[in-house]
């Protein structure tokens, strides 16, 4: 008896030793990639373990972020795991959080560690639309990066006066709204975003000549795509009344304002004042321009007046008919208004204000009396000379369609200053000049730059002196505006033509004139091209704008180059030419 209990208990001991221990469930796990990484950051959550979570009809995972959820579920797999993608909230602060992985039936869950560094911040950066304007302009400033600023709030400068504040949103961005001032001057104002005592980003912005239209004064008008997270971080406008403090109306003045050409314009005090600090700039300045933007068109349109002819014969146009009767006028009042339309359009803004219909009236007077002045006194010298003979001013056709197009080109690309090619008013004469002794030919261009010199000094006198002051007020008329104009107009056009007109090469009057004496060509130049320079500073100082953008400014570099090298390819190829046709032998004389 006592033998079968043993027996039987060690059948026992033996069964449950022999006997495979059951299975133990595998415990739940979370990890995370990346581990570590600012508010924003995009985490993939993946997990196992988890087919033993109860099955009440949703065999899912919810994931969440510090015990609360993200809105994020994934389906469990039958090997227990899951993944799925979450975001880490853009309010979560610097430092260590759990991130869960819970069943959504049975609530079992498992947790993992992430690490919420610092957002990486960017430099702060502001844009103006639009970036040009006249005073009482609205302008709206976009910035970006202003993640520091204290408060979330940025303050508005135009020129270091404060003019409001705005909110930053939680990704460092704003939007505000301000007038540009009634009394800005025309010229490059600052425009600064600054965080207090903080970060600061800023934008130039033009101010254009023109009357202010009359607008209604109140802070910045503020738009956040993400509010702040407490009441305390919005700085909100306050509320807008119908009271005289809040609302100012102003009745614009019936004067016409200044053209930025004559704005530009230095006066006699400016220019003994910075001739001293502009050289040697101002005088590499002026050579850039007179390699790249006056000396090309001169030479263009010089060429083509020499080989007109010919260009003509190969275009299959009729040759120009000899004058049998005195100027027709209105063709040269033709030409000037067709040169004042194209002149005023390359240099007007996205719309035509009043200043640019003055400008227009002003190039009107200008143009036909510096062109028509200078051809008139080299003609009449001409006429008396052994040639003698009558010739008639014309339009060049041919050369005026390639102004069009150069204008055309220069508005579309938005060319800074406008380019102009083609502008050429010339006098058809009975039959050829060039076998009037040189001297002959040398003296009536002396003739003509006797006159343009009278005329630019004298018009750059009578407007330092006389209308320049009297168009200081904001009651100008207009036919005082257009006077003013139009002598600014005459003494930078008179300049221009001798300083580029006069320079020694072929087909120009400088190449005539140097030939005939290097003496009186060199006596003659030096006064011209200092005038120049002087004049040049003012009207021409739009080519070193402050804030333009680098494309900007190397668009208008390979602008300028094209036009150089097609100019002097356009002058080579007829001298070649020229060349070519005296080299080879008269057979008809044989």
């Amino acid at each position: 008896m006592r033998i079968r209990c043993w027996s039987a208990v060690l059948g026992v001991v033996a069964l449950l030793f022999c006997a495979s221990p059951p299975a133990v469930a595998a415990p739940l796990s979370v990890w995370l990639n990346p581990v570590s990484g600012p508010p924003g950051t995009s985490v993939t959550v993946s997990g196992k373990g988890y087919n033993t979570c109860p099955d009440y009809g949703s065999r899912t995972v919810d994931v969440l972020f510090d015990g609360f959820g993200t809105g994020v579920t994934a389906p469990i797999r039958a090997d227990g795991t899951f993944s799925a993608a979450m975001t880490v909230p853009t309010e979560a602060t610097t430092g260590d959080h759990l991130v869960y992985g819970r069943c959504q039936d049975g609530g079992e869950y498992a947790t993992a560690t992430f690490t919420v560094t610092a957002a990486p911040q960017s430099d702060p950066v502001i844009t103006l639309r639009p970036q040009t304007g006249r005073p009482a302009t609205q302008v709206t400033v976009r910035g970006t990066g202003f993640t520091a600023c204290q408060d979330n709030r940025v303050e508005i400068l135009w020129d270091e006066s404060t003019t409001g504040a705005a909110a930053v949103s939680a990704d460092g961005t704003f939007t505000a709204t301000f007038s540009v001032p009634r009394n800005a001057s025309v010229t490059n104002h600052r425009v600064v975003a600054q965080c207090p005592g903080g970060d600061y980003a800023h934008a130039a912005f033009r101010v254009n000549p023109g009357q202010a239209a009359p607008t209604t004064t109140s802070p910045p008008v503020v738009t956040t795509t993400t509010p702040p997270t407490t009441s305390s971080e919005t700085t909100s406008a306050p509320p807008t009344t119908t009271s005289g403090q809040d609302v100012v109306t102003t009745t614009p003045t019936s004067g016409w304002p200044e053209p930025e050409f004559v704005t530009s314009m230095p006066t006699a005090s400016q220019v003994l004042d910075s001739a001293a600090a502009l050289f040697p700039w101002g005088i590499l300045l002026v050579i850039a321009v007179w390699l790249l933007v006056g000396w090309p068109a001169e030479l263009f349109n010089n060429t083509y007046k020499k080989n007109e002819p010919t260009i003509r014969r190969w275009l299959g146009l009729r040759g120009e008919r000899k004058p049998a009767r005195p100027t027709a006028w209105p063709l040269v009042l033709l030409f000037a208004a067709i040169a004042a339309c194209l002149l005023t359009w390359v240099q007007a803004g996205p719309g035509v204000g009043r200043a640019d219909i003055a400008q227009a009236l002003g190039y009107l007077i200008a143009i036909p009396l510096v062109a028509i002045s200078y051809e008139f006194a080299i003609e009449t010298h001409y006429r008396n000379g052994p040639a003698g003979g009558i010739a008639r001013l014309r339009i060049v056709v041919p050369a005026l369609v390639v102004a069009v197009v150069c204008a055309v080109v220069s508005r579309w690309l938005d060319f800074v200053p406008g380019y102009v090619y083609g502008l050429l008013i010339a006098y058809n004469d009975i039959k050829a000049r060039d076998s009037d002794p040189l001297r002959v030919r040398a003296a009536g261009v002396l003739r003509g730059v006797v006159l343009l010199f009278a005329l630019a000094c004298g018009a750059w006198v009578l407007w330092q002196f006389g209308t320049h002051p009297a168009t200081a007020g904001d009651a100008t008329s207009l036919p005082l505006r257009v006077l003013d104009t139009a002598l600014v107009q005459i003494a930078v056009l008179s300049m221009e033509t001798l300083a580029i007109g006069l320079i020694p090469i072929d087909f120009l009057h400088g190449g005539l004139l140097r030939k005939w004496s290097r003496r009186v060509w060199f006596a003659v130049y030096l006064p011209a091209a200092l005038l120049f320079v002087l004049l040049l500073l003012g009207p021409q100082q739009t080519l070193q704008r402050e804030g333009s953008r680098s494309v900007d400014v190397l668009k208008s570099i390979w602008l300028f180059v094209g036009f150089c090298a097609g100019s002097f390819l356009f002058w080579g190829f007829f001298k070649w030419r020229n060349r070519q046709s005296h080299a080879q032998p008269d057979l008809t004389r044989r």
